[in-house]
């Protein structure tokens, strides 16, 4: 143990400081050894929030996933539904913006107008 001294408030306080750095790297490695002494530190140690956090990561993980795939089906069915599009956009605003009614605009733009 070393001796460690702190000044507080203008006393002198010496306190012996149960372990070193190298103490510290040999619990390292004594906790790679024996996991299930790692998983008891954690228990003792960690908030129980902290340690429910793992399963509820792996969840949202999951529906991040999911979501995104969603995501890219409904992006291709846009695609697909845009591309059999095919309404002449520039002459039904040519149209529509030269008087005609907004039912004839409409019929024009389906096709079924008279000219």
């Amino acid at each position: 143990m070393l001796p460690h001294t702190q000044s507080l408030q203008g006393a002198r306080l010496t306190v012996a400081v149960p372990c070193t750095a190298r103490d510290f790297h040999s619990l390292d490695r004594a906790l790679e050894r024996h996991a299930e002494w790692k998983a008891e530190l954690r228990r003792l140690h960690l908030a129980d929030e902290l340690l429910a956090l793992p399963p509820v990561v792996g969840a949202l993980r999951q529906e991040v996933r999911e979501l995104a795939a969603g995501q890219a089906r409904l992006t291709e069915e846009v695609r697909a539904l845009a591309s059999t599009q095919s309404l002449p956009t520039r002459p039904l605003a040519r149209a529509c913006s030269s008087g005609r009614s907004a039912r004839r605009c409409f019929r024009w733009s389906r096709g079924t107008a008279d000219g």
